[in-house]
């Protein structure tokens, strides 16, 4: 059963940044990737990644952020994967993505995932359960 988005939201908020950059790294290790280097900025970060089978490179933005993604943050991540030279990017948010933000990432192979799909990326990796512990010990 999928976690309610707002509560995903509240829970993903919650954890300290090494705890939320855990959670996004083992997310794109269940997915085949491999991440190297971060940056962070408040509710954001950055990171590195490239497929463990092909090396196939990908910029990897995921933010806490509780605004809606719209196409402007979208043109950032694009902006810092053309500057990076990296052709493919994943952008990963613990809220909403606006259907403009979507459409806007199609057009870059910019692959998107909002609370929802965020929540059932965490469960297919087993990774809910101690989203769980972790919320309840803070």
């Amino acid at each position: 059963m999928t976690r309610d988005p707002a509560r995903l939201t509240a829970e993903l908020r919650g954890l300290s940044e090494p705890e939320f950059r855990s959670f996004v790294e083992k997310v794109l290790k269940g997915m085949g990737l491999e991440t190297k280097g971060f940056r962070t900025s408040g509710d954001s970060m950055e990171m590195e990644a490239h497929a463990s089978s092909s090396g196939e490179k990908y910029l990897v933005f995921a933010t806490r952020a509780l605004d809606s993604a719209r196409p402007h943050d979208i043109q950032k991540s694009v902006e810092r994967m053309r500057k990076a030279g990296v052709p493919k990017g994943i952008y990963m948010t613990a809220g909403a993505v606006s259907k403009d933000a979507e459409n806007y990432a199609a057009q870059f192979d910019v692959s998107v995932a909002d609370a929802e799909r965020f929540g059932q990326l965490l469960e297919k990796f087993g990774l809910d359960k101690e989203l769980d512990r972790r919320s309840t010990e803070s």
